[in-house]
This record gives structure tokens, sequence and C-alpha cells, in this order.
């Protein structure tokens, strides 16, 4: 199987501990499915900077490809983080060359060759969906987003759209209904120390957590999805891939950094 996460990258600079690590939704991604068993692509923008060299090497490191990725003048994205009892805690965020990211005919038609995109809010290419869907499928990221001003158009095109929430109750299950009669096959809640829940339009689906030693909570979302993703494309069921992306995130909690 071939996945490809297209847009956000960046340096998650630890400002207390002095460390920096590479990050960033659709980074994260592309390393954890590559990971997990998948071949991986990474596509989006970086600055011609230490940073940008730094991710494309921690890419190009964990065999990942980043043969389209756009290197551009400038300055890579960076965020500033404080960890508060392994809770991570973002202070600061410098968008960087990533604003300029724009999809190319030749980036086009490489996506096509990949059996699932994955992206988020922060991808920068929403318009792009509808191009996208026609050719393969997609994997969306709303994170906490839950009055994204794209979400209808967005759901209208995506194969899986997953989101982030507190707990289940009545607000979050009414809301995962509503967003399926979109189309998506499958549509997720993670609840964070709460498990997760999904949706496919007839079934419910629940996913309780194993207690692991915390360390850094950063990327548990993102793994999870790769997780999901990765046991989706294996042809797992929707209960299993819940688990995988459980399995998935407790071992990225356990160690400092994203990847």
């Amino acid at each position: 199987m071939r996945v490809i996460a297209i847009g956000d990258n960046c340096i998650d600079d630890y400002i207390h501990q002095g460390q920096k690590y590479v990050g960033g939704c659709s980074v994260n991604f592309s390393i954890y499915a590559k990971q997990l068993g998948a071949e991986s692509a990474y596509l989006g923008a970086v600055g011609r900077d230490k940073n940008g060299t730094l991710i494309l090497d921690t890419l190009k490191d964990r065999g990942v490809e980043v043969g389209h990725v756009h290197i551009l003048d400038g300055k890579t994205a960076v965020t500033e983080v404080a960890l508060v009892d392994g809770d991570r805690n973002f202070l600061g965020y410098e968008e960087g060359v990533l604003q300029e990211f724009v999809l190319t005919d030749e980036d086009f038609a490489y996506i096509e060759q990949f059996d699932l995109v994955h992206t988020s809010v922060y991808g920068k290419i929403d318009k792009n969906m509808p191009k996208i869907a026609d050719k393969t499928k997609i994997c969306y990221d709303f994170g906490n987003k839950l009055e994204y001003n794209n979400l209808n158009m967005i759901l209208d095109c995506v194969d899986y759209a997953f989101f982030s929430y507190m707990r289940e109750d009545d607000f979050i299950r009414d809301y995962l209904e509503q967003a399926k009669t979109h189309g998506p096959k499958c549509v997720v809640a993670t609840l964070g120390s709460n498990g997760s829940i999904a949706y496919d339009g007839v079934n419910w689906y629940r996913q309780g957590i194993r207690k692991v030693e915390v360390v850094d909570t950063i990327g548990a979302g993102d793994s999870f999805i790769a997780g999901f993703s990765v046991a989706v494309l294996s042809g797992n069921s929707i209960q299993e891939c819940l688990d995988a992306g459980a399995r998935k995130a407790e071992e990225t909690i356990m160690h400092f950094g994203s990847v």
C-alpha cells in the first residue's frame, strides 16, 4: 500500500528543554505510516534553512519519499512547545514558507499514484479536495476544529474524517451522525484519555485506552490516525482499526517529540 501525507510540517521547539524535534500533522503521519509497513511519502514546503534540512533529512532517514517537497526561499515553520506534566502546550507558531505552498500539475499527477492521501486543517489544500477525491481515498484530520469553515465541503470529499473531543456524550454522537450524512465511509472522534469512538452510518464502535507511562502527548492524534488508516488499507474492520490506532498512539506518547 502507498500513502502520501500532504501539508504541514514544523520544528517543535521545546523551549524549556532546549530541544528541537521534527513535527507537523502530515510529517508525523508519513513517518508513522512507514513504521507500520506502508510505502509513504510527504508533500509540503520547507525553507532553505537548517530547519528545512533537518525535516528533509529526518524524513529520508525514516524511509519516507520526499522527492516532490517544495523547497522555497524563507523560513521553515516553527512551533514553540512547553510540557506540563507530559501534556503539550503550544506557545507560538511561525508558519514560514508553508503559507506559500500550492499544489502544481506535477504534484497532482504524483498524488494519483497513492492509495490514500492524508491531510488536515493545516494542510493548505482544502480547495483541492474535490480534484483529489476523484483519484484516491482521503483521510482528513479536523482536530478540535468542530466549527471549521470548510467543514461540509471537506466532508463531501473525504472517506475518513477524524475529530478530537474530550469524552463521549450526546453532543459528539450527534455531531458525528451529522458529519456522516455528507458521505465519509466512517467518522471518528479521538477522546484523549477516554479512548475513541467511530460511526459508519449503521453501527457505533468504541475503543478504550491501555495504561502506559506518558512522557509527551504530542503526536498522539497523528499516530492514531496513521494506525487506523494503515489498518483500513489492510482490510481490517473498523473495530480493529480503532485498536490499531490506539496501539500506535500508546507507542508515541512514551517518548519525547512526535517522531
